[in-house]
């Protein structure tokens, strides 16, 4: 494929991803959209990167799609979404303490908003995101107020609860290649 039609085809997926998150982000503000919630893997059929569909996926899921808990006007996370993301160990551990055996293995596999991660993916973008210095953090805090930051101590305990750590987000990636990303922390 030559240069000008692969630039002319990222221009096109990126348009179409910003409309869609456009749309997608203002349905969830109005509330005329529900964020979905899902248990198991999404769809892990292979796309090849350079295919439009590709594309389109690969610039949705840089973009977060709807995966901003920073911002203000996004209220669609659950209280179990944020506890983890944020690090705030002793309000995850209420929140698990409240649960029956059964009501916790199916939140350990419940996968919020449109990236389809569930909690072990929280903390480890929580803790790539949230640091000294970070772009979100003023707005993070603005969002949700000081945050204990025990992102190490979460992780733990939720792989001590059975947390699986071979799951695939949306694009197919797993909690090890959300480790690996450049963005981010010594954590």
């Amino acid at each position: 494929m030559g240069k000008t039609k692969e630039a002319y085809r990222m221009k096109e997926a990126e348009a179409i991803t910003d409309e869609w998150n456009n749309r997608t982000i203002n349905a969830l503000i109005m509330g005329t959209m529900e964020a979905p919630v899902m248990y198991d893997d999404p769809d892990q059929t292979q796309l090849k990167s350079e295919s439009r569909e590709g594309m389109i996926l690969k610039h949705k899921w840089v973009s977060g799609m709807d995966y901003l808990p920073h911002v203000p006007i996004l209220r669609h996370f659950s209280d179990w979404l944020i506890s983890i993301y944020l690090g705030n160990y002793f309000k995850f551990m209420d929140l698990v303490e409240k649960m029956s055996k059964k009501e916790l293995r199916q939140q350990l596999r419940m996968r919020e908003t449109f990236v389809h991660v569930c909690a072990i993916f929280h903390v480890i973008i929580g803790a790539r995101s949230l640091y000294h210095g970070s772009p979100i953090l003023k707005d993070t805090i603005a969002t949700h107020g000081r945050f204990e930051s025990k992102h190490i101590e979460v992780l733990t305990k939720l792989l001590e609860l059975g947390a699986d750590v071979n799951v695939h987000d949306v694009a197919g990636y797993t909690p090890l290649h959300h480790c690996l990303t450049s963005q981010g922390n010594d954590t």
